[in-house]
C-alpha cells in the first residue's frame, strides 16, 4: 500500500477535514502531488498497492482536503474516501477510464503522461520545458530480442546515430555534432545508466536495452545537471530495479538471417531473474544476453566476413533497510566483437576487392551504488560508479602507411582506454509550488590512447601515445516555481572547478603537455505556460562547454599553446506539447545554438585522427512529433527533424567549399503505423515503418569530405501475445535497398579512395519469449 503522511496530533487530526488552506499545484505525477496535500493538511493518504502511474489536474485556490484531493483527481477514474477524520483512502473509480500508461506493445513513445527523471526530479513528458522524448520498452520488452541505440534513432527524429561498424558509433542530438571520427574529444552527448554516467570521449557504449524500463533522451545542453561534454543533450537507460516481493523470470530465444549473405544464420538469446532475497527487504536481479550477427560483406573471397557477436549481463542487487531507505548496487558487463569491418569501395555493392581481415572488439565493465532515502520532506540521493571502456580497432596497412617510415606495413591498430569515476550527493524536495534540485558531483576520466604500425614481417612500431586526466568538481541547483496559476519558471546553475592534464608523445618529435585549471559557470533557464492540463508551451536558454584538448597542428615551440581553447555552446528554444485524446501528443519545437571555439576530430597527414580548434559554428533546426489513434487498434506516429548546421567562423587554416557541420543530415522524416486485434486467444499486432533521411557529409575537410547520400529505411513487424509466450517476426530493410549509411572506414585509405559503408540487406528475425 502506497502511503504519503505527516505526524498527527489530536487536535489537527479533528480540524483537518474543516480547515482551508491555499493551494497552488501544476499537474504532476499522482504520487508527487498527494504528498504535497498530505503534508499541507497534515493528513494520512493511502492507496492499495503502488500509486498509480497517472498525472493528477492542476489544483487551485482556497481548499479543504476533501476538495483539493477531488480537484486533483478529477477525471483520473479514481477518488478519494475519507476513512476518518485524519485519514484518506484513494481508489479506483468506475464512473471513468482510468488514464493509465497502457502496457507497451512494440518498443514505442508514449503519451506526456510518462516520468522523465533524467532531469534528476520526477517530471512529466507533459510537463518538461524542454525538447525530450521517452521511449518506454514495457514489460513485455524482455521477450523480445533487444534494442540498441541504433533502433531507438530510428524512432526519434532528433538522434542521429553514425558509424562504421558495431561498437564505434557515435551519438548526436539537436545538430550538434564535430566530427565523423572516434577521435580523443569528449563525445557531444552524454550515455547514462540510471544514475552513472559512463561515457566521456570517442564512439558511445552501444549497450543492448535488455530488462531496461525506458529510454530519456534530453535534447539541447545539459551542463547545469551533467556537467562538461553535454553539449547536445543526455541518452539515459533506465533499468528495471529488483523487485523486493515477487519472483520472476523470462528468457527469449531468436534467429534469423540476412537476404543474399551466405555466411550463416543469425541467432540469440537472453534471460531475465528477479529474486526475493529476504522478501520485503533484500532482492537479487539478474540479466544475460547474446547476440551472433553472421555478416553481408564479401572481402577476401569469403562471403560474411564483419560477423558480430554481443555478449553481456548485469547483476542488481537491492535491500531496502526500513525507514523508506533503499541500498542498490548493480555490476554490468558487455563486449563487442566483429570479424572484419564493414565498408566498400564502389556504391550498390556488398563486395570489395581481397584485403586484411579489419577486426574490432569494444567492451564496458560497470559498476555502481546508489543509496537513497528521506531527507526532511524531500529526498536524498548519494551515487557513485566506476566505468571502464576498451576498444581496440585493426586497419589495413598495405596503404596509405608510407609516412611511418616502416618498409613493408601490414596492420595499424589503435588501443583506447577510458576510466571513469562518477560521484553526486543530490536531494529533492518541494514546499507547495516550489520544487528544486541541488547538489555536488565529482568525476575523474583517465583516458589514454596510443597508435602503432605492424610489419608483414612481424615488426611493430609506436606512433604515438596519448594519456589525458579529466576531472570537474561542481555544486549544481535547479528549481521551479509555479506562479499565476498557469506559469512557471525555472532556474537552474552549475559551478565547476575543472582540471586537464594532457601529454602527447611522438616517437622522434616533441612531447606536447598541457595542463589546465578553469571555473566555469553553467546557466540554464526555462519559462513554460500551463494555459490546461493537456497544453503546454515553453521557451529555454541553456548552457554547456567542453574541456580544450591539445591541438596537434599546433607545434608546441616557439611558446605557442598548443591547447585548443574549449567549447562553449548556448541554445534557445521554443516549442509547444499538446496532449489529446486516446493518449495522443502532438510537440512542435525549433531551436539556435551558438557554438565557439568548436573542438574537432580530424585527420592528420599521415592520416591518424587528431583533435583540434575547428572555430565556430551555428546552428538553426525545427522539428515536431505526433502520436495519435485514428481508430480502436490502431496507433499512427510520425516525426520530422530539419538542421541548418554550419562553421561560421573557419580555424582549420584552409578555405572550406561546404560549411556544413559533418554527420548530421540536413532532414529526417519518420511515419509507422500498428494495428492491435484479438487473434487464436491472444493479442495480435501488425506494424510497418519507413524512415527518410536526408543527405549529410562527413569532414570539414575538401580533401577528405565525402558525400553521405539520401536513404530510405523500412520494415515491416508482426507479433501474437498470449499470457506467458510472445511470438514475433520482424523484416528490416524490407526494400532491400543498398544505400550508402556512412563514408568512412579505414582512415588510412580516405585520402586516395572513396569508402561506402552499405545498409544491412533485408534481414528476418523470429523470436519466441516466454514468462513462467
Amino acid at each position: 500500500m502506497a502511503l504519503c503522511c505527516v505526524p498527527l496530533t489530536k487536535a489537527t487530526a479533528q480540524e483537518a477535514p474543516q480547515v482551508v488552506h491555499r493551494i497552488n499545484l501544476p499537474a504532476l505525477p499522482m504520487a508527487r502531488t498527494i504528498a504535497v496535500i498530505a503534508q499541507t493538511y497534515d493528513v494520512a493518504i493511502g492507496t492499495p498497492g503502488d500509486w498509480p502511474p497517472v498525472i493528477a489536474a492542476p489544483v487551485h485556490g482556497r481548499l479543504t482536503v476533501g476538495e483539493a484531493l477531488r480537484a486533483a483527481l478529477r477525471r483520473s477514474g479514481w477518488h478519494a474516501r475519507a476513512v476518518d477524520v485524519s485519514t484518506w483512502r484513494i481508489e479506483p473509480g468506475a464512473e471513468t477510464p482510468l488514464r493509465r500508461i497502457p502496457p507497451a506493445a512494440p518498443p514505442e513513445t508514449r503519451g506526456a503522461d510518462l516520468s522523465v527523471t533524467g532531469t534528476k526530479r520526477s517530471l512529466t513528458l507533459r510537463n518538461l520545458p524542454m525538447s525530450g522524448e521517452v521511449v518506454t520498452l514495457g514489460d513485455q520488452a524482455a521477450l523480445r530480442p533487444p534494442l540498441d541505440a541504433a533502433t531507438l534513432a530510428a524512432r526519434l527524429p532528433g538522434l542521429t546515430l553514425g558509424g562504421p561498424g558495431a561498437g564505434q558509433s557515435r551519438l548526436f542530438l539537436q545538430g550538434v555534432a564535430d566530427s565523423a571520427f572516434n577521435g580523443a574529444a569528449p563525445a557531444t552527448v552524454a550515455v547514462v545508466l540510471d544514475n552513472a554516467r559512463v561515457s566521456f570521449a570517442g564512439a558511445a557504449p552501444e549497450i543492448r536495452l535488455v530488462d531496461i524500463d525506458r529510454v530519456e533522451v534530453l535534447e539541447g545542453p545539459q551542463g547545469t545537471l551533467y556537467g562538461a561534454g553535454t553539449l547536445g543533450g543526455i541518452y539515459r537507460m533506465v533499468t528495471n530495479r529488483p523487485d523486493l516481493d515477487r519472483a520472476s523470470g523470462d528468457w527469449t530465444v531468436w534467429g534469423g538471417g540476412t537476404s543474399g549473405a551466405r555466411g550463416g544464420p543469425d541467432g540469440g538469446g537472453s534471460a531475465v531473474v528477479n529474486v526475493p532475497v529476504v522478501p520485503g527487504m533484500v532482492a537479487l536481479r539478474a540479466v544475460g544476453y547474446d547476440d551472433h550477427v553472421a555478416g553481408w560483406i564479401r572481402s577476401t573471397g569469403q562471403d560474411a566476413t564483419n560477423s558480430t557477436n554481443t555478449a553481456g549481463g548485469r547483476l542488481a542487487l537491492a535491500a531496502a533497510p526500513g525507514g523508506r531507505w533503499r541500498i542498490e548496487a548493480t555490476l554490468m558487463t558487455q563486449s563487442i566483437r566483429t570479424a572484419d569491418s564493414g565498408y566498400v569501395y564502389a556504391p550498390n555493392t556488398l563486395t570489395r576487392p581481397a584485403q586484411a581481415a579489419e577486426p574490432s572488439a569494444s567492451s564496458i565493465d560497470h559498476a555502481g551504488l546508489t543509496v537513497t532515502g528521506p531527507l526532511g520532506a524531500g529526498e536524498l540521493v548519494v551515487t557513485t560508479s566506476r566505468t571502464i571502456l576498451d576498444t581496440r580497432l585493426t586497419f589495413d596497412a598495405t596503404q596509405g602507411a608510407g609516412a611511418f617510415g616502416l618498409s613493408d606495413p601490414a596492420a595499424f591498430m589503435e588501443w583506447t582506454h577510458e576510466a571513469l569515476w562518477d560521484n553526486e550527493v543530490r536531494t529533492t524536495g518541494h514546499a507547495g509550488a516550489l520544487s528544486w534540485v541541488a547538489g555536488a558531483s565529482w568525476f575523474l576520466v583517465d583516458y589514454a590512447r596510443q597508435h602503432s604500425l605492424t610489419g608483414k614481417g612481424g615488426e611493430t612500431v609506436g606512433l604515438d601515445v596519448l594519456n589525458r586526466s579529466t576531472s570537474e568538481l561542481a555544486g549544481f541547483a535547479d528549481a521551479s516555481l509555479t506562479f499565476a496559476r498557469h506559469w512557471q519558471i525555472d532556474l537552474g546553475a552549475r559551478l565547476s572547478r575543472d582540471r586537464l592534464d594532457e601529454t602527447l608523445a611522438v616517437p622522434g618529435n616533441t612531447t606536447n603537455t598541457t595542463v589546465q585549471r578553469s571555473t566555469h559557470v553553467s546557466p540554464s533557464m526555462a519559462l513554460s505556460w500551463h494555459p490546461r492540463a493537456a497544453t503546454t508551451a515553453f521557451a529555454r536558454v541553456a548552457t554547456a562547454f567542453r574541456q580544450g584538448e591539445l591541438d596537434q597542428q599546433v607545434p608546441a615551440s616557439d611558446g605557442n599553446d598548443p591547447t585548443s581553447p574549449g567549447d562553449h555552446l548556448a541554445t534557445a528554444e521554443l516549442g509547444v506539447r499538446q496532449t489529446f485524446a486516446g493518449n495522443g501528443l502532438l510537440t512542435i519545437s525549433a531551436h539556435y545554438t551558438q557554438w565557439n571555439d568548436m573542438t574537432a576530430d580530424t585527420l592528420l597527414s599521415n592520416n591518424i585522427v587528431a583533435t583540434r580548434d575547428a572555430g565556430s559554428a551555428r546552428i538553426v533546426g525545427a522539428q515536431g512529433q505526433v502520436r495519435f489513434v485514428p481508430a480502436k487498434g490502431w496507433r499512427v506516429e510520425g516525426g520530422w527533424e530539419t538542421e541548418a548546421a554550419h562553421l561560421v567562423r573557419n580555424q582549420l587554416g584552409h578555405a572550406l567549399e561546404d560549411t556544413r557541420l559533418p554527420v548530421v543530415p540536413v532532414y529526417t522524416v519518420r511515419l509507422a503505423a500498428h494495428r492491435t486485434f484479438g487473434i487464436l486467444g491472444g493479442t495480435a499486432e501488425l506494424g510497418g515503418d519507413l524512415r527518410q533521411i536526408g543527405p549529410g557529409r562527413l569532414s570539414f575537410d575538401s580533401d577528405l569530405d565525402r558525400r553521405i547520400a539520401p536513404r530510405l529505411e523500412t520494415g515491416v513487424s508482426g507479433e501474437i501475445r498470449w499470457s506467458h509466450v510472445l511470438a514475433a517476426i520482424r523484416i528490416d530493410n524490407l526494400l532491400d535497398a543498398r544505400s550508402d549509411t556512412y563514408a568512412y572506414g579505414n582512415p588510412l585509405r580516405l585520402t586516395t579512395s572513396q569508402q561506402f559503408v552499405p545498409m544491412r540487406p533485408r534481414a528476418i528475425l523470429l523470436s519466441l519469449g516466454f514468462r513462467p
